[in-house]
């Protein structure tokens, strides 16, 4: 990743470009130079996605199918009022990832909650929901 800030300085002016602008380069970056690393996109992607306070546009990493989501959400007793929700596949462990901070080849889901006041935030599933893909 060293060569991170060479590359933006080829594509961006300095101090012309807006917040979606840093994700694209950084994805586009990694695309290129880490192209087998579906790890680190899926990484972008989460962070992407869970640094707004409502439902960004879709970039990087599309939702599972409506649904799934909607099945997921029932299951989890999610409820939609004054709420949005995100629900993206991975391809490893997320929770492994958060609490030993290590990268296991499993798939997952991550529901990401937006209720417009706070930053995005992940919502904690139960254990049967986690890989609820199909």
């Amino acid at each position: 990743m060293l060569g991170l800030g060479e590359w933006f300085g080829e594509k961006k002016d300095f101090y012309k470009y807006v917040l979606v602008d840093v994700y694209d380069l950084i994805y586009d970056y990694v695309s290129v130079h880490y192209a087998q690393d579906v790890v680190l996109k899926e990484l972008i992607a989460l962070d992407y996605y869970l640094y707004f306070k409502i439902n960004p546009k879709t970039m990087f990493l599309e939702e599972v199918d409506r649904s799934v989501k909607n099945r997921l959400m029932a299951d989890m007793g999610l409820a939609h009022e004054n709420t949005k929700f995100r629900v993206l596949p991975l391809r490893f462990d997320f929770e492994l990832f958060e609490a030993e901070n290590t990268i296991a080849f499993q798939e997952s889901t991550v529901v990401i909650r937006y209720n417009g006041v706070t930053k995005a935030e992940i919502v904690p599933q139960p254990a049967l929901a986690r890989t609820f893909h199909s």
